[in-house]
């Protein structure tokens, strides 16, 4: 019979999926939830899990005693391996409709079995404990935790890296320390005039050798002193120092308060004698401790062939106790792929790495200046301005110092004397590089190396390739500075005053690289503005960019308009 004549008759009921071309309803909802199950997992929506609940053993009850509450046969749940209470309680809803129907459990008595679980669970849970992270105090943990970083000085035109030691204390943040020189040089033995002012909450640099790391840490200690600083030898690996004599030996006992850090070896001539400075109000005595004594000398006074007497060799320093500094050894993160290392503490990240500009001030006029690219520190005093000419010839000989024969020139011998402690002035060029005026100057006790370079040269850091750097801190400045300066020679003294960070040193960089300038007129023009805008604080800097593009404009006139 038709469809419609056999519902009418009770023979049946016709459902949507009968129909012939129709899809049921509940074909369509499952289509609809994997559409949506596959739009979630595009659009990466996370399912939450639920949380697992830890319980405390000691709080749970026997489970003969569960089992006896609900009435359950204890060799049935023991041949479904339900051998405890933790057991019994990691049986989920359906784990009790399972095994419930296998034993025959109707469905109140798996509720009641299910609501007992619960309540078991509810009681014997681990309260869990928010902890609130204070980021600060994450941030100070893993800095403590970082093994190298760098050492910053006051008025130094570069920092040294350092390895932390294994044993001592973290190093101080926040804390700019005196650095002082250690009196032995070596810091073996106890320190000369310790646990006084001058040791007090300082950073001590001493030699390494001669004893272990842990010496020379309890005599900085017992002196007072809060930071020690190693300087490596340029034959020894620079790595963390250790507490121990070998790899395999105990360690030995070591001050827990002092910070100990193995500084590069290349701080020895850029810290040496700003550390020494601390030490000069104190007399030629101990002036001479912090200096190489001639070896003729030494030897002539052991055998008693000359009697002991103080001499101080003025080539050597220290001369002020203004040129002394003060650092801060600062922990750096390091991540793969990036090229600098980096601070994490944000009180940290505003340390001044290094000077690399400044301006020199001669008599009420002020001239850029940019530092040399190997250590030092600029003295902080007024300093005395000697003018050489290119510094290439090395220091004059015994004959000519003493007895002023076969001098290179009729004023050598004058320059030689007035140079210890003061700004030498040499002119670019001569047949010699940067690092070699820059070691004839430290030879002959300069305080700052001062180059004169060309006025259609832009001011760019200078360098030295080869190891050991010199020992004198070294700037460039221009023509006309240099000029000024060999005016008030002998007659009035000069100071050279750090730029505030970042400096301008990058500025004069970007005018040395403005060259080859637009070959069309309006293009350079707008180079020019450019140029202008950065440097406009600059009357040094905006007279030589617009020199450059007035010599570039000159040029390509010349040639007709070809460039």
């Amino acid at each position: 019979r038709p469809a419609s004549q056999r519902l009418a008759h009770g023979e049946g009921s016709l459902v949507p999926s009968q129909v012939e071309g129709q899809p049921s309803r509940m074909a369509r909802l499952l289509v609809l939830l994997l559409l949506a199950a596959a739009q979630a997992k595009r659009k990466g929506v996370n399912v939450k899990k639920k949380e697992k609940v830890e319980l405390d053993d000691a709080r749970l009850p026997p489970l003969h005693e569960v089992l006896d509450e609900l009435e359950l046969d204890a060799a049935e749940l023991l041949a479904r391996g339900v051998e405890t209470t933790r057991q019994l309680c990691a049986w989920g809803r359906s784990d009790i409709s399972i095994h419930g129907n296998d034993l025959g459990w109707d469905r109140d008595r798996q509720k009641v079995i299910n609501e007992k679980i619960n309540a078991i669970r509810a009681e014997a849970a681990v309260q869990k404990t928010t902890e609130t992270v204070d980021p600060l105090k994450a941030a100070r943990d893993e800095r403590n935790a970082l093994t190298y970083g760098r050492v910053f000085a006051d008025r130094a035109t570069a920092s040294f890296e350092f390895k932390k030691a294994w044993f001592g204390a973290d190093f101080p943040e926040a804390l700019s320390m005196p650095l002082v020189r250690a009196l032995p040089l070596d810091g073996c033995s106890e320190l000369l005039w310790q646990n006084t002012s001058i040791y007090k909450g300082s950073a001590v640099l001493a030699d390494r050798g001669g004893c272990s790391f842990v010496d020379k840490a309890w005599a900085a200690h017992n002196a007072g002193a809060k930071l020690l600083l190693v300087i490596n030898s340029p034959d020894r690996p620079f790595d963390r120092p250790t507490s121990g004599y070998a790899t395999d030996a105990e360690p030995t006992p070591s001050p827990d308060d002092l910070a100990v850090g193995l500084v590069h070896q290349d701080a020895g001539n850029g810290l040496g004698r700003a550390a020494a400075s601390a030490w000069v109000d104190r007399g030629d005595e101990v002036i001479e401790l912090l200096q190489e004594r001639a070896p003729w000398r030494v030897f002539m006074e052991k055998y008693g062939i000359m009697s002991k007497k103080v001499v101080v060799d003025a080539r050597q320093g220290p001369w002020d106790v203004y040129d002394a500094t003060s650092v801060r050894a600062v922990p750096l993160k390091c991540v793969s792929g990036r090229p600098d290392c980096a601070p994490v503490l944000d009180s940290e990240k505003t340390i001044l790495p290094d000077v690399d500009s400044g301006t020199l001030h001669i008599q009420g006029e002020s001239y850029e200046f940019v530092s040399a690219a190997w250590g030092g520190v600029l003295p902080d005093r007024p300093v005395a301005v000697v003018t050489a000419q290119y510094l290439c010839s090395p220091p004059p000989h015994w004959f000519c110092r003493v007895l002023s024969l076969f001098c290179p020139s009729s004023n050598y011998k004058d320059f030689y004397t007035r140079a210890p402690g003061s700004l030498v002035l040499a002119r670019r060029g001569g047949g010699c590089d940067f690092a070699t005026k820059a070691r004839h100057a430290a030879a002959v006790g300069a305080a700052v190396l001062v180059v004169e370079q060309h006025d259609d040269e832009p001011l760019l850091r200078m360098g030295a390739r080869d190891p050991p750097f010199p020992n004198v801190v070294g700037v460039a400045v221009r023509a006309k500075a240099g000029a000024a300066l060999r005016r008030v020679e002998g007659n009035a003294t000069v100071r050279l005053r750090p730029a505030p960070a970042p400096g301008f040193a990058h500025r004069w960089l970007e005018l040395a690289e403005a060259a080859p300038w637009p070959s069309d007129e309006g293009n350079a023009a707008k180079a020019l503005a450019s140029l202008e805008e950065k440097n406009a604080g600059s009357a040094e800097r905006l007279a030589f960019a617009r020199a450059a593009h007035a010599n570039r404009v000159v040029t390509d006139a010349g040639r007709g308009g070809e460039l």
